[in-house]
């Protein structure tokens, strides 16, 4: 008996140890590769003084708690990938741990809590969540803590201590991330529900077990919060009143008041709200399952459940803490659900919705404790293959020795590889332009300083281009021409770098763009490509085009038509109706050009264009004549087709 007793108990502390092992080497074996867009937000808004993080960040529609706080880690540990990650790592691991321990204390099984542990170390998107250098785990793992102190206070008895961490983890729940104070939907609607409820009900057994074990206490102490109903039934629990109604309003009133200070800029980014469709779209109801993978930890309870029912089977009685539960994450997932049907607010997105993303791995673990030793042996096998299966980190490995590929961004290796340009070539353009892909880019060149160093953080945060680049922020309309600044930073080299954050179809949108647009000044371009993940670097060398390939000058033009000194000479426009010469591209000749001799005989005409080039100070002229049969019926235009003779 002994004997058996000390391998339970050894098994006991084995198998949490084992998944923890697992879930931190499967988070840790990405944490050193390049940091993706999101997460150079976070180097950026860090890299600076002090009183920069707090504008960096609002920015980026976040809040500045989390990013003092990396801004304070990031001078002990430094500003490498790892260091970045690392908090958001020891955050996702001791959300496995802290799953494990609440399901270990609200079912006697000791194969469920193992179970759902697994399963959070195993999901895919907690996984990314735990590698990612946002705030997005710690919210995670602060809404968990937030949940055990609400379901303390609603069947417990209500503490000064249990009511200060109830406030103090929803209030940094939200300077994590304000959607986190949607967690108080759900918990108000399940007080409200269980507050109707007779004022003599007792509690479980259930309940009033897992109670104590949460608390540890041994022991009731009587104070200004505790009230006895004075009621005791056959069952020998007494109950408790829970949650006053005055306490909640208490609390709900210091909560406002500590929401307060945020009010503006939520504001600000309630402005903005219009940005948020360009990522977010408009699901159906299926839309939920898929975004909180409800088909994967609810499908085997739904189906148990459902069977029971229909073979009459006795079912145990539901507990206080699977009430509230549904209750915390059903409540805020259809209410974004529905403000986003309705084009009211875009939220429906996993990251503003992660901190409830623990609710169903939870009610899972809470139904498979409830089921029979054979049947819970065959659900967690079906659940654990149907986690893998859907996971697809298993196949993601095989492929390519990654755990996850949605962060595939190689920012650092186009920055090095930039930077290695400069110090090995000499001839390399000056100029890159930076696309960077967020949002806030759509609205270049316009939006102030501000939002030119926000668009450029890819290149001056963590990974930062030599300073002999000139670098500008390009726009995510692929159909943006260059601005005049642009224009004149780049022709002095003929050359300049393209650093895109697009699709291949952008790329090739943006690239016949410039292509046009350098046309028309004369030039014509040459584009060389590389690739470092979902990012593509261009080369764009320039070249002056010959006379008849100009915007305006006729393709049947003769094509020998040179300068006096017998090299092209690239003119913008020939000739305008106005029977003027139209401007030529500054940044290459000196002055207009002037028409020396514009006669309009009865049949033909004939005109000289003189012209100096601004690279060698030679001059040259170009003269062509045309002919018509037709008597008085001449017109120009320099986009007339014109068949003309030299």
């Amino acid at each position: 008996m002994q004997l058996s007793t000390a391998r339970f108990r050894h098994g006991k502390l084995f198998i949490p140890l084992a998944i923890l092992c697992i879930g931190a080497g499967i988070r840790g074996w990405q944490t050193t590769e390049s940091l993706w867009l999101d997460e150079l937000h976070t180097g950026w808004a860090v890299s600076g003084a002090w009183s920069d993080v707090s504008g960096r960040a609002a920015v980026g529609n976040q809040t500045p708690c989390y990013f003092w706080f990396m801004w304070i880690w990031t001078r002990v540990a430094g500003h490498s990938e790892l260091a970045l990650r690392l908090p958001s790592l020891l955050a996702g691991v001791a959300l496995i741990a802290t799953v494990y321990w609440v399901l270990s204390r609200w079912t006697p099984c000791l194969w469920s809590p193992a179970l759902s542990a697994l399963l959070v170390a195993l999901d895919p998107h907690m996984v990314f969540f735990s590698q990612e250098a946002r705030p997005y785990a710690l919210v995670q793992l602060v809404g968990l803590l937030q949940l055990l102190c609400f379901i303390q206070l609603s069947v417990g008895r209500s503490r000064p201590d249990l009511r200060t961490a109830f406030v103090t983890t929803t209030l940094v729940g939200f300077y994590l991330h304000y959607t986190s104070l949607l967690l108080l939907a759900g918990e108000l609607c399940a007080w409200a529900i269980m507050s109707r409820r007779r004022s003599g009900e007792p509690l479980s057994v259930e309940a009033a077990e897992s109670s104590r074990r949460l608390t540890s206490t041994g022991h009731q102490r009587s104070t200004g919060y505790q009230r006895s109903t004075g009621y005791q039934r056959s069952t020998g629990y007494q109950r408790s009143t829970g949650y006053q109604r005055h306490e909640l309003l208490l609390d709900g009133l210091v909560i406002l008041i500590g929401v307060l200070p945020a009010c503006p800029h939520l504001w600000e980014i309630l402005q903005r709200r219009s940005n948020w469709a360009a990522f977010i779209g408009q699901p159906g109801p299926l839309g939920m399952v898929h975004l909180l993978s409800l088909d994967v930890y609810l499908a085997l309870p739904l189906v148990g459940w459902s069977l029971a029912r229909l073979t009459g089977e006795r079912r145990a009685k539901s507990s206080h803490q699977t009430a509230i539960l549904c209750w915390w994450f059903t409540v805020p997932l259809l209410l974004v659900w529905s403000l986003n049907w309705l084009d009211i607010l875009r939220l429906f997105h996993r990251r503003y919705l992660i901190a409830i993303s623990t609710g169903p791995v939870l009610l899972c673990g809470i139904w498979l404790a409830s089921i029979s030793r054979h049947k819970q042996k065959l659900a967690m096998a079906a659940l654990l293959l149907l986690a893998i299966q859907r996971g697809g980190m298993g196949r993601q490995w095989l492929v390519d020795g990654r755990f996850l590929a949605d962060r595939n961004q190689d920012w650092r290796g186009a920055v090095a590889y930039l930077n290695q340009e400069a110090r090995n070539q000499t001839l390399t353009p000056q100029s890159v332009l930076v696309g960077s892909g967020l949002i806030e880019a759509g609205t270049l060149p316009g939006g102030g300083q501000q939002l030119r160093d926000y668009c450029l953080l890819p290149v001056t945060g963590s990974y930062t281009l030599a300073s002999s680049y000139l670098i500008s922020p390009l726009s995510n309309q692929p159909d943006q021409p260059l601005s005049a600044q642009q224009v004149a930073a780049i022709l002095p080299k003929r050359g300049y770098w393209a650093l895109l954050n697009a699709r291949s179809t952008s790329v090739r949108k943006r690239i016949d763009q410039w292509r046009l647009q350098w046309k028309r000044q004369g030039w014509r371009i040459v584009a060389d490509r590389k690739i470092f993940g979902t990012l593509t670097l261009l080369r764009i060398e320039l070249s002056p085009q010959p006379i008849t390939a100009i915007y305006g000058v006729p393709a049947t033009a003769p094509q020998d038509l040179r300068s006096d000194s017998g090299e092209s000479s690239p003119i913008c426009d020939w000739i305008s109706n106005r029977r003027e010469p139209t401007s030529i591209d500054k940044h290459r000749v000196h002055h207009r050009s002037q028409v020396d001799r514009f006669s309009i005989p009865a049949q033909c005409v004939t005109a000289t264009i003189c012209y100096t080039r601004a690279s060698r100070s030679s001059k040259g002229c170009l003269r062509w004549t045309h002919c018509n049969s037709r008597r008085n019926s001449l017109a120009l235009s320099p986009r007339a087709a014109l068949p003309m003779s030299r």
